[in-house]
């Protein structure tokens, strides 16, 4: 009868023995999946969130566009007009009147001046050329008219591009303008240099100054409004650095996906 007790009593501790080992084996299996779970529902907030941010940053990018369009229209069609209205008429008036030709010759080379720069502006603002004939083409006028206004000469080396989506054409097209107009506010440079090139559906663009750098990335960022150049590069896919020494001017490098498989722009 005791050897009968004992055996039973040995199953039952093996009995509760793998019941126990069943409930913390079902424990940490819940454990397990509660945190798979969470971090599954993390990621899919974080995606949302990013996904979100990347929409404000679209309808930001879109506002800013469509109020440029607007602008440049206004200059071109609206101020433009009027201008060159008010030049034929000075012209005609000097022909009536009695004043030396001097103050007419001035007043005409000043509309001439106020006429190119709204022209410019609109230009710059809504570049037609981008879209007429594209990248290259834009960013060469735009280069040139830099060495043409300032004393800062502008180098390029652009491979032959195949034409891409216009939003990112565009992209590039400002972040360039960025770029350069940091380096004449900013770098005190002589030398700017541009480079581009496709390289396995993607557009490497290389950009240097010569001017007086930056001596810690505190500044570099302030200076040159890199989270505006990030954002912009982030959002069209790209990869966008910058380094800078003291005397050494700013190097830039990004890369850019031109192929469909970019999606936001």
């Amino acid at each position: 009868m005791d050897e009968t007790s004992d055996y039973a009593l040995t199953l039952l501790f093996i009995v509760i023995g793998l019941l126990m080992t069943l409930l913390a084996g079902a424990v940490v299996l819940f454990v397990v999946y509660y945190q798979q779970r969470m971090l599954r529902l993390k990621a899919e907030q974080q995606k949302k969130e990013a996904d979100f941010q990347k929409e404000l940053l679209r309808a930001s990018i879109q506002s800013q566009e469509s109020e440029r369009s607007r602008i440049a229209r206004e200059l071109h069609d609206g101020v433009g007009a009027m201008l060159s209205t008010i030049r034929l008429q000075v012209s005609v008036n000097a022909m009536k009147d009695a004043r030396p030709p001097a103050e007419s010759d001035a007043l005409k080379g000043l509309l001439d001046e106020t006429i190119d720069s709204v022209r410019n502006i609109s230009r710059d603002l809504l570049p037609p050329t981008l879209k007429e004939m594209g990248l290259v083409a834009a960013l060469r006028e735009l280069l040139k008219r830099v060495s043409q206004a300032t004393s800062v000469q502008c180098h390029a080396e652009f491979d032959t591009l195949p034409r891409f989506k216009p939003e990112r054409e565009l992209a590039v097209f400002r972040m360039v303008q960025e770029l350069i107009n940091n380096t004449l506010k900013h770098a005190e440079a002589s030398n700017l240099q541009l480079t581009l090139e496709a390289l396995d559906g993607k557009l490497l663009l290389h950009y240097k100054d010569d001017g007086k750098g930056y001596h810690h990335k505190e500044e570099l960022d302030a200076g040159l409004g890199l989270k505006n150049l990030q954002s912009r590069s982030a959002f069209a896919g790209g990869e966008l650095t910058m380094t800078s020494e003291p005397g050494e001017g700013v190097s830039v490098r990004l890369e850019l996906p031109i192929n469909e498989q970019n999606k936001n722009l």
